[in-house]
């Protein structure tokens, strides 16, 4: 039986459980104590996980992704044209899913 999780990768807030929160961030004039630049986070992304491989959204094709284990990088990879990534069944545990798009890094923690 395979076993598939959708994870949710989020520059915010991330719970294996739960979903992230969106949180509207504004920045305030220090003259007049009233909001000048409003800003809302970065929209979460969301894959699927299916044992060892993992499915985004195929315009993503290129990010790359690390796996990070008690703060050390164990393996790197990009995603491949499809939107797939398929890490090494050699990796078992929990891990750190870092994802690199442009400017911004996502994460979430992932069972392998």
């Amino acid at each position: 039986m395979k076993l598939k999780t959708m994870i949710m990768l989020s520059t915010l807030a991330f719970s294996i459980y739960g979903e992230a929160k969106n949180v509207i961030v504004v920045k305030k004039d220090p003259c007049t104590n009233s909001p000048k630049y409003p800003r809302s986070p970065t929209c979460p992304i969301i894959g699927e996980q299916e044992d060892f491989n993992f499915t985004f959204s195929p315009n993503l094709a290129g990010c790359q992704i690390d796996i990070i284990s008690k703060g050390e990088i164990i393996f790197s990879t990009h995603i491949d044209e499809n939107g797939c990534v398929e890490l090494p069944e050699s990796l078992e545990g929990e891990f750190e899913l870092r994802l690199y798009v442009g400017e911004n890094v996502f994460s979430g923690l992932i069972v392998l």
